[in-house]
């Protein structure tokens, strides 16, 4: 698998600041009720702002550890040479370089963070940053990071989950009743937690050939509107469709 520079989510010192913003932000989309889905635009919007504010102040402690500790590869027998960063800010969009062959040979690469993902998903984080950390503190890489924030999210069933009606929702499991209830998505969720990751992610609003979908069907109406995910890994922008991965089999159908 081709790896590409990310510092550790834990190797960032999230201070209050991070933990204000966050409270700032999030608070601000959630009082605890079900929302009118007319409100879920206004609700991604502010999820936009949280995820730039804190992509921002991440940058800059990502910039402060290698300024402090001087990360450098050693080649074979040659000088030392600085690691290739992730980027700061988002790169323009662009067809991949790279094919997903050329990346991972074989999903089994990930057996070792998808077990990381469905351990922690074992468990009831009370806050976005305790998740993320235990979700990718141990990942080397951009992409693996992503491939565990999405089996964290894939591998909770909702059909079998029941939440309590007083679940704060700042907090992962108030997210995940959001999703259920049909006020939030999980392209906004996926959106949020690689925010907290580093890791640049936007939402991508289309037409997708899903249930119902015949060939030679026309998009000409809202049937078949969907949207989804493009996160930056690998050196390029890789499309996830959180929604479609969290799919589980009822009675084999």
């Amino acid at each position: 698998m081709l790896k590409y520079s990310l510092l550790p989510l834990s190797e960032y010192d999230f201070t209050k600041n991070v933990s204000d913003l966050t409270k700032d932000v999030i608070m601000g989309l959630f009082c605890g009720k079900p929302k009118p889905k007319k409100q879920m635009a206004a609700t991604a919007a502010l999820v936009e702002k949280q995820s730039h504010e804190m992509l921002e102040l991440i940058n800059e402690k990502r910039s402060e550890f290698m300024q402090a500790e001087s990360l450098y590869l050693e080649g074979d027998g040659m000088p030392l040479e600085e690691v290739e960063p992730y980027p700061s800010v988002a790169p323009a969009p662009a067809p991949p370089a790279l094919s997903k062959f050329q990346v991972y040979n074989d999903p089994v690469e990930f057996s070792s963070v998808d077990q990381i993902a469905i351990s922690v998903a074992q468990e009831d984080q009370k806050s976005f940053t305790d998740l993320v950390r235990q979700l990718v503190g141990r990942c080397g890489s951009d992409i693996e990071k992503a491939r565990t924030i999405f089996r964290w999210i894939t591998v909770k069933n909702l059909n079998t989950m029941s939440f309590d009606d007083n679940l704060r929702g700042d907090t992962p499991m108030g997210l995940l009743r959001g999703i259920k209830n049909g006020t939030e998505s999980y392209h906004v969720l996926f959106k949020r937690l690689c925010s907290y990751a580093g890791l640049h992610c936007v939402v991508i609003k289309g037409y997708s050939k899903s249930a119902g979908y015949q060939p030679g069907v026309r998009f000409e109406d809202n049937r078949f509107r969907n949207s989804w995910n493009a996160v930056y890994v690998a050196g390029a922008w890789r499309f996830v469709q959180c929604n479609w991965g969290a799919r589980h089999l009822v009675n084999a159908k």
